[in-house]
């Protein structure tokens, strides 16, 4: 079956995890890691607005980040004027030598443990 994890991703250990695969579906952004023990994560971004991905597949470590160059510019390209606050939030994977794997740009976010890998 599954378990539903609450959204703290500080308590996911993502070191020595992979990126099997993501997609976009109906708003959402899907991605399914490996994680280190394999068991699989599946990850859904809500009401995703970007991603920015730099092909790293290993991945180290998932972080919620406030500030970065590429949320300016997505907030640039939504909206004629910056606003000074905004519902959106930030994820960022990294890998081991903690330079940025893939970033993610949504409203907010589901973790949950699958099994196995479907498709």
């Amino acid at each position: 079956m599954e378990n539903k994890i609450p959204v703290n991703i500080n308590a996911i250990d993502f070191a020595d995890s992979e990126i099997l695969s993501y997609t976009v579906k109906r708003g959402c952004l899907i991605l399914f890691i490996e994680r280190w023990n394999a068991e699989i994560l599946e990850i859904k971004f809500l009401d995703y607005a970007a991603s920015f991905d730099m092909g790293y597949f290993r991945i180290a470590e998932m972080q919620e980040v406030f500030e970065t160059p590429f949320l300016e510019r997505v907030l640039k390209e939504y909206y004629e004027i910056k606003p000074k606050e905004h519902n959106v939030r930030v994820f960022k994977f990294f890998n081991s030598d903690d330079m940025t794997a893939l970033e993610i740009i949504c409203k907010d976010v589901n973790i949950r443990i699958i099994k196995k890998m479907v498709f």
